[in-house]
């Protein structure tokens, strides 16, 4: 590729700048619309415009609507509203995504999050969206900070002996070739990145960025564009002619690309001469031609094409005559393809390329409206005005009106009116009538085109202003309906980050030092997750990256939560969708296995049944499985561990089955029913003699479940009455056989 001469250059811009001169008076169009300008009371593109006679009158009230600038409101915090959310792409040759892989991954994400938010992404993503919102399209341009990004630069010892050189430590030791040509002693490479790797480290610590980052208009950029994307493109900025003075960074650009002395640095400038050229020279800080002037306002030029940035300053208006103040290449590459460090993000593509018709806006049909509904306001507020001044004129029986000596109709406007004041007897013939403007045509058209406008509007679901008290589903779809308008636009802003983002991975990796970088701005969730100093190598950065971005409001936020807990709730989606799609968390396994933990925890420390379930089923369940197996654990190194615990254990178990056993004999005495025996007396058991005390019958041996569980029994339960009994043939000196219990 051959590098296009100053000429060539000047020729493409011209070219364009002729080619995009509707494209300015469009948007000029457009920003009167929005913010009326001293300088466009009269301009016709405001629909302000007034006819004579009333152009000529102090009281004219010239009417402009606000509805371009709401709307275009609306849009461009909607396309800014939520933050680029930055995926990586792990990839590897193995079936499974190691942890390494996988935690290299996370790291690039914060590392690329942070590049976006220190380039200043987020103040950046308003001026694009108002860009994309009134022109149909915006533009980024992205460069790293400075040529060398502050890293210190090799030494050569160029000025010195060989002899000198040599007792310098941490030299190479061959001379090697200098920048000058030279073969001369050089800074040792390791020396020399040990340097540049501590600067980085000092620079992330301070806060400074690597990467600036700038949103353009449309009608500021002019571009050419072949199979490959941006074939070159330029930017044209207004400037103080202050900017171009004498030791201003221009100039000073300007002078070492004209080779001059290093003592004439601060004594170069730019100025216009007497056919309005740029032209720069030196002359002890001031023109020596009577005929050079300094510029109030200059242009400067940005070209930029997928080797080189070119910048130069041309007069205020105009791209020709343009003096050249800097060159150099700027290394811009996607994925190792040579690129243009500027990136297009338009609102909606058309389906042609011309550039008039080639992005299109849904602010275009509320500017269509505008214009002639500010015509008619205007006409209609300065009839009304007409109308509140008094202006009578005489109707003469005959229906003529009374004129003067001149034959015009008399107007009585000023001074003492005839027939008003009533100290006047005299008489006039005719009728006193007011002279007024018929409004009512002009009503009639205002209120068909206010509809249309209201019409074109965004719909008010989308402005939180829906007003809706009915299902979450119905709310659901409106929003649904209206915000596919905006799909596109987001979806091209969030391919126009990934684009940014892989061109600083080129620059990166053309840095060769380890890039030290503090995490973006989050909540943190504990003391473990602090915001380290990060070091990352550039080597390991992947442009495989996805990057999304939300279309949520946060009525659609909570819409949508409320329709995926019905969903989930139903069955209908599993845990995964609904924490992903719904919920909206970046890691939807991590999410559900937090929930999991949450739920064992509640069941176990509280006795907690978790939400939505069925008491009745709960019980069976994995999670109060592990949840009893837990409490048991911990239960039974209580018993060994606490002897207070254990004893304070065995006490309430003791007493629990001793209210077992009451109950047990006191329903069997009721019959099992709980109920009193029957009044009245009864019949004495066979063997009992009637009025004797009845006569306890034995009993079978009771058991008690929860008291058996435990391991315990009450104290004395199925005991022998006697010791021995109790010890059996364990008494010492004789055998005696234990008598069973409730043997007669």
């Amino acid at each position: 590729m051959v590098d296009p001469t100053t000429a060539q250059i000047s020729q493409l811009i011209s070219r364009s700048w002729q080619q995009t001169a509707d494209i300015r008076l469009l948007m000029r169009v457009r920003r009167l619309l929005i913010s009326r300008e001293s300088s466009g009371a009269d301009d016709n593109s405001t629909g302000t415009v007034l006819p004579p006679p009333f152009n000529t009158t102090s009281l004219a009230v010239r009417t402009m609507i606000d509805a371009p600038a709401s709307a275009a409101q609306h849009y461009a915090s909607r396309i800014s509203s939520n933050q680029p959310d930055i995926e990586v792409i792990p990839i590897t040759s193995r079936s499974n995504i190691s942890q390494t892989v996988d935690r290299m991954a996370g790291e690039q994400e914060r590392l690329d999050s942070e590049l976006w938010d220190s380039a200043g992404g987020r103040a950046e993503m308003w001026r694009i969206g108002w860009a994309m919102s009134l022109g149909g399209v915006g533009y980024y341009l992205t460069l790293p900070r400075d040529a060398d990004w502050g890293l210190p630069d090799r030494r050569y010892y160029d000025d010195m002996t060989d002899d000198e050189a040599k007792k310098i430590p941490g030299k190479t030791p061959n001379p090697i070739k200098s920048p000058s040509g030279k073969m001369v002693y050089a800074e040792h490479g390791d020396v020399w990145a040990g340097r540049r790797k501590e600067t980085m480290g000092k620079r992330a610590t301070s806060g400074r960025s690597l990467f600036t980052l700038r949103a353009f208009p449309r009608d500021m950029v002019q571009c050419e564009k072949d199979s490959d994307g941006i074939k070159w493109a330029c930017i044209v900025e207004e400037v103080p002619g202050d900017s171009i003075g004498v030791g201003s960074p221009l100039a000073r650009s300007a002078a070492k690309l004209e080779n001059i002395d290093v003592e004439n640095l601060d004594t170069f400038g730019i100025f216009l001469n007497s056919k309005g050229e740029i032209i720069g020279g030196v002359s002890h800080g001031g023109p020596s031609n009577s005929d050079w002037k300094r510029p109030d306002i200059v242009n400067v030029i940005r070209y930029f094409d997928r080797k080189e940035q070119i910048i130069m300053v041309a007069p205020r208006g105009s791209v020709e005559s343009a003096y050249v103040v800097y060159r150099g290449e700027h290394g811009c590459t996607i994925q190792g393809q040579d690129a243009v460090p500027v990136v297009e993000v338009p609102f909606f593509r058309t389906d042609v390329d011309v550039p008039r018709f080639a992005f299109s806006t849904p602010l275009d049909k509320i500017f269509a409206y505008t214009p002639l509904i500010n015509q008619i306001e205007t006409l209609r507020s300065n009839a009304t005005v007409f109308n509140l001044i008094p202006r009578w004129v005489i109707e003469l029986k005959d229906g003529s009106i009374l004129r003067g000596e001149d034959g015009e109709p008399k107007v009585i406007e000023s001074g003492a009116v005839p027939g008003l004041n009533p100290n006047e007897a005299a008489a006039y013939p005719g009728t006193l009538k007011q002279l007024t403007i018929e409004t009512a045509d002009t009503d009639s058209l205002l209120k068909i085109y206010l509809e249309q406008l209201a019409n074109a509007m965004p719909a008010p679901v989308t402005t939180g202003a829906s007003g809706t008290s009915g299902a979450a589903w119905t709310a659901q779809t409106l929003i649904q309906q209206a915000q596919e308008t905006l799909r596109q636009a987001v979806d091209n802003h969030a391919y126009g980050v990934r684009q940014i983002l892989q061109m600083m991975h080129g620059w990166l990796r053309e840095l060769d030092v380890p890039v030290y970088f503090h995490a973006a701005p989050t909540h943190r969730r504990n003391r473990r997750d602090v915001r380290g100093l990060i070091e990352f190598e550039p080597v390991n950065l992947t442009d495989s990256l996805r990057v999304t971005q939300e279309l949520d409001t946060p009525q659609e936020r909570t819409v949508s939560v409320q329709i995926g807990m019905t969903l989930w709730q139903q069955g209908a989606i599993d845990d995964q969708t609904f924490y992903s799609e719904y919920m909206k968390t970046q890691d939807s396994r991590q999410a559900i296995i937090d929930r999991y933990v949450q739920m064992t925890t509640d069941y176990v420390v509280y006795g907690k049944v978790p939400a939505n379930s069925n008491p009745d089923i709960f019980p069976k369940s994995v999670i109060s499985q592990v949840a009893e197996g837990v409490r048991g654990a911990v239960h039974y190194e209580l018993l060994n561990s606490s002897p207070n615990y254990a004893l304070a254990n065995a006490r309430q178990q003791a007493q629990e089955a001793q209210q077992q056993a009451q109950q047990a004999m006191v329903s069997q005495q009721t019959g099992g029913g709980g109920m009193p025996p029957p009044a009245g007396p009864m019949a004495p058991p066979p063997g009992q003699a009637p009025g004797a005390p009845p006569e306890l019958q034995p009993q079978e041996p009771q058991t008690y479940p929860v008291a058996n569980a435990a391991g315990i029994r009450r104290p004395g339960m199925g005991m022998s009455s006697t010791l021995d009994e109790q010890l059996g043939q364990a008494v010492p000196g004789g055998q005696v056989m234990a008598t069973p219990v409730g043997t007669p």
